[in-house]
């Protein structure tokens, strides 16, 4: 389990576009939050990722992206990344 400031192993995953992406690649652009969460449209979750939306300004403000990862498909992402 990693821990707050931890350094997460690098992975590769598709993106809500389709594309392959891993972590260093993100991470090359800058610092990343980095969060994962169980499922899309789930009402905890959804809360989550509208608290990043939400802050997104200040966040990329100091040069920071947010990156969530879940298991579920490329278009459930897409539908979830839409609906904001």
């Amino acid at each position: 389990m990693l821990r707050i400031g931890d350094t997460a192993p690098d992975f590769e995953l598709k993106d809500q576009s389709g594309k392959l992406v891993t972590l260093e690649q993100m991470a090359a652009d800058g610092d990343l939050i980095l969060y994962f969460y169980p499922a899309d449209f789930s009402p905890v979750c959804t809360a989550e990722a509208c608290a990043f939306r939400d802050s997104y300004a200040g966040v990329s403000g100091v040069g920071a992206q947010v990156v969530g990862v879940s298991p579920q498909s490329v278009a459930s992402h897409q539908r979830f990344t839409n609906s904001f």
